[in-house]
């Protein structure tokens, strides 16, 4: 799930079926877009069209935050399996969290042809990325090692964060000084920054 302030929408995905659901906040509208993948992450860019990412497809989707048609889409170097979420920075660039227990599982930087252009190994499992839009610092759910590990820009470790965290499983980050961390466990944990 994630929303976007710019335009007022709420958006929720479901992977097993195949769509992503709007909401206007606003306007209190729904609609549903069907896709050809399973939607996993989502994250809104920069543009505010919404970046998705599917882990049965090794890409990055764009579609229009207007009628979920797809603008691009990046396909992912070859190493990179299972992506679990993405984001983008300021720059341009993308950040992706991948792999669950099966694969390699990493945080890489890719450019806009997805090619990795840094990346960070010291994670198990990391499944959900929060983006500090202000110092571009990346917080990443390493759902198996039970914190959060909070990354530069450039995915340099900076430290670990959260304490006796249960399987984290999904971030939010609110601009001000706390970071919302979900567990597996149905649990909520609010650290403050």
């Amino acid at each position: 799930m994630t929303s976007c302030v710019l335009r007022k929408y709420l958006y929720m995905s479901d992977n097993i079926d195949g769509r992503i659901f709007t909401y206007g906040l606003a306007s209190c509208t729904t609609s549903k877009w069907s896709l050809n993948c399973n939607p996993c992450g989502l994250s809104v860019m920069q543009n505010g069209n919404l970046l998705v990412t599917s882990f049965n497809t090794a890409a990055l989707l764009e579609l229009s935050a207007d009628n979920g048609e797809s603008v691009r889409e990046i396909s992912l170097q070859a190493d990179i399996e299972d992506p679990r979420h993405g984001v983008q920075l300021a720059n341009g660039q993308f950040v992706v969290c991948h792999g669950c227990r099966r694969t390699l599982d990493q945080v890489c930087m890719v450019d806009d042809h997805g090619r990795v252009i840094s990346s960070y190994r010291h994670v198990y499992a990391p499944v959900h990325l929060a983006l500090d839009e202000e110092s571009q610092f990346l917080y990443v759910a390493d759902m198996e090692n039970n914190t959060v590990a909070l990354l530069n820009s450039t995915l340099m470790f900076v430290r670990d964060i959260g304490e006796r965290l249960s399987n984290p499983h999904r971030l939010y980050l609110d601009q001000t000084t706390r970071l919302f961390v979900g567990e597996l466990d149905g649990g909520i944990s609010v650290i403050q920054l």
